[in-house]
């Protein structure tokens, strides 16, 4: 009988004390970065659901403090010795609407999955919803009334598709935020010096360096860092202007999927006709995953990109978007 009892008494302190390992292991992977808002506690997840391991802690990218205007922005490239190159500049330049989290004022927009969702596969996701009548905006760019709402296919225990198309709508009426609620700052922006656009310019060695200069100079300005390679461990989500990467193939890839066409095929099989057309994509948004500060995409990611031509966009027609998983 006592035998029994000590039996008993040992099990019970067995699943005593597996319980509060499992406690503390929850603890140390639970997030702990104090900036953004506290997402609620993730509940259980159904069978079969693809859940993401525990992700590193991103630095989040800062938030424009200062907005300049195109003629402030040429202004400084006649200053740095680029007054020939105004018009090309010109045509460079665009402007890029930073997502960071909203730490004190509420928000009207939100990024990333619902956490009581957001590791659920097998559906059909809302990944953004946009306050596009938020002043931070630049005008004409976007609709100016109700939100852009943008959803992706989550795959039934696989990962993101690498290239597929998204579903974007201007949805009316109050928003039901679910994710991550974020502020909106606007910045000019212009692509790396090693970008295709910019090669196409041909500049000679001290203009490469003057461009460079412009570019650091306008970041500072704005009180951002210019990114100059894939800002790896930064979490970084912006409306518009330029992805945060180094290879420039997405354009291409998009070309591709729009005309049926394998989005894997390598540039050097691609007709010249093709490649060119290529230059018609516009980034329309770019997303980090970012699982310790709220933002969940999907297994598979660490960045998506959205994209849609330049015709659609200035007509603001959302038929067409692909979203490329990285």
């Amino acid at each position: 009988m006592a035998d029994s009892t000590n039996r008993r008494g040992f099990l019970r302190a067995l699943v005593r004390n597996a319980g509060e390992a499992i406690a503390d292991v929850a603890g140390a992977t639970r997030d702990e970065q104090p900036e953004p808002p506290k997402p609620p506690e993730r509940q259980p997840q159904p069978e079969g659901a693809v859940v993401a391991s525990a992700a590193p802690l991103l630095r989040q990218a800062p938030p424009v403090t200062r907005t300049l205007s195109l003629e402030e922005v040429l202004d400084l490239a006649a200053e740095e010795g680029l007054e020939a190159r105004r018009d090309a500049l010109r045509d460079l330049a665009r402007t890029s609407t930073r997502l960071t989290p909203a730490l004190e004022a509420p928000a009207t927009s939100t990024i990333g999955r619902a956490e009581a969702t957001a590791h659920r596969d097998g559906t059909v996701a809302t990944v953004a919803d946009i306050d596009l009548t938020d002043p931070a905006l630049p005008a004409g760019v976007l609709p100016d009334s109700g939100r852009l709402v943008v959803r992706i296919v989550v795959p039934r225990r696989a990962a993101v598709a690498r290239c597929g198309r998204a579903q974007v709508s201007v949805a009316l009426g109050e928003a039901t935020p679910e994710g991550l609620p974020v502020r909106l700052s606007t910045e000019v922006t212009f692509p790396r010096v090693w970008a295709t656009p910019v090669q196409a310019l041909g500049l000679d060695d001290d203009e490469h360096e003057r461009y460079v200069r412009l570019r650091e100079r306008v970041a500072e300005l704005q009180g951002v860092p210019a990114d100059d390679d894939g800002a790896d461990g930064v979490a970084r989500h912006h409306l518009l202007g330029y992805p945060t990467e180094t290879s420039g193939a997405m354009p291409l890839m998009c070309e591709l999927v729009a005309r049926g066409l394998d989005p894997e095929t390598s540039p050097a099989e691609v007709s010249a006709e093709v490649a060119g057309a290529s230059a018609r994509w516009r980034l329309l948004l770019q997303l980090t995953q970012a699982e310790r500060s709220g933002v969940i995409l999907g297994t598979g990611v660490t960045r998506l990109f959205l994209w849609i031509s330049r015709d659609r966009l200035a007509r603001h027609d959302l038929s067409e978007v692909w979203a490329i998983a990285r």
